[in-house]
Formats: structure tokens, C-alpha cells, sequence
């Protein structure tokens, strides 16, 4: 199953981290896959 995701069907997921470069990197993979982020730290 391949599911095209956009803006308006994107699930969000919420990433918690105390580490800035953590944030990062899983901000620039999972945006590349165009879901949308809430973050926490």
C-alpha cells in the first residue's frame, strides 16, 4: 500500500526531545515525507 500524503491528510507527529540536533534531524526526514510536526522539549 502506497499512500500519497499532503498538507491535508498528513498526520502530525508530535517529537520530544531535550536535543536540538535530534529535533533537526528528524524534522528534515519526516517534512521530506510531508508530515506535519508539533515539537516538544
Amino acid at each position: 500500500m502506497n499512500i500519497q500524503l499532503n498538507k491535508d491528510n498528513a498526520p502530525v507527529i508530535l517529537i520530544i526531545d531535550d536535543q536540538p540536533h535530534n529535533l533537526k534531524v528528524l524534522a528534515n526526514v519526516l517534512k521530506s515525507k510531508n508530515y506535519r510536526l508539533s515539537f516538544a522539549s
